[in-house]
């Protein structure tokens, strides 16, 4: 129970800090990489189409930063996972701007 209570607050704790950070050009760019960073080694260790729960954080920075929302439901968390076809939508967005 102590570990759904300390899950659940982690959650709620890295939405909130999400949502009130403001994007510089190069702080935008360097939040982008890292997301992809881990979103790609998550992508290669997934089996199936869906990319887990364990990027959140950069699930949301991604939909955030290109506009494009992923394929999950949104919560008041945020999108809470993404598929590997959303993964390849933000890679290409990502490639037309630069």
């Amino acid at each position: 129970m102590k570990k759904i209570i300390l899950l659940s607050s982690l959650i709620i704790y890295t939405a909130n800090s999400f949502s009130q950070k403001k994007f510089d050009s190069l702080s935008l760019v360097s939040g982008i990489n890292e997301s992809f960073r881990v979103l790609d080694s998550l992508n290669r260790i997934n089996v199936g189409d869906t990319i887990a729960q364990n990027g959140v954080y950069y699930i949301n920075f991604l939909a955030k930063a290109t506009g494009i929302a992923p394929s999950s439901d949104g919560t008041f968390m945020g999108y809470l996972y993404c598929t590997k076809s959303d993964l390849k939508k933000w890679h290409n967005w990502y490639d037309k701007k630069n």
